[in-house]
């Protein structure tokens, strides 16, 4: 769409942008209303994994809280590095809370 927006301009309006600087636009760009719907549902639950307390849950809560602010300036999940953070993090975090939510059971 980027493309297309920008045939037969010129300057800066000939620009190409590659990333729109926010993770939710970026979605919504490629998979409409339905994939930026499911992008804020995977963070809700995401955050609902990491309700309660202690040093897991917050480490968790941190994690995912800081991916969606930073989402609203930059599209994290695309970018290599931030997307990756956001995968072990979320991950480590989720599976010693599991593994804690099963010891206290």
């Amino acid at each position: 769409m980027f493309r297309k927006a920008a045939i037969g301009e010129t300057g800066v309006r000939a620009e190409v942008s590659t990333n729109p600087h926010n993770q939710t636009f970026a979605v919504a760009i490629q998979l409409g209303l339905l994939g930026a719907a499911v992008l804020w549902a995977m963070w809700v639950s995401h955050l609902a994994w990491f309700r309660g307390t202690g040093v897991v849950a917050w480490i968790g809560l941190i994690v995912v809280t800081q991916n969606i602010v930073g989402s609203l300036f930059n599209s994290f999940l695309f970018d290599f590095t931030e997307g990756w953070l956001y995968v072990v993090g979320v991950g480590v975090a989720g599976g010693m809370a599991l593994k804690q939510r099963a010891a206290n059971s």
